[in-house]
């Protein structure tokens, strides 16, 4: 389980770097862009492709937003589990202990 999280913590910063990078990408084109007029197709071809960055950015986003999520339901479910063997351990040693203390006071003389 800690291993999945590290490797979900890994790929998210893997994709943060990436989104920065993209970024970084499209601020030197959209500096270079702005020089150049360009036509109305490949504008629209260009509008187009940052929709569908953006669409895929959402996606991903909460792809990694279900993965949390997923990881944390994991992880309480594994300690509920636990801390209800703990529990169950600890009422079964509490009656065997009752037991013990109920014959030693039966079978004692006074």
């Amino acid at each position: 389980m800690r291993e999945a999280q590290t490797n979900v913590e890994f790929l998210t910063k893997q994709t943060e770097l990436k989104k920065i990078e993209l970024v970084e990408r499209d601020l030197e084109s959209k500096r270079m862009m702005s020089d150049i007029v360009l036509p109305k197709d490949q504008q629209e071809k260009l509008t187009h492709i940052r929709e569908n960055t953006s669409d895929l950015m959402h996606k991903a986003g909460y792809l990694h937003s279900e993965i949390n999520e997923r990881v944390n339901r994991l992880e309480a479910k594994t300690e509920y589990i636990k801390l209800q063997k703990l529990l169950m351990d600890i009422e079964e040693k509490e009656r065997n202990l009752e037991k013990k203390t109920s014959k030693d006071k039966g079978g004692k003389p006074k």
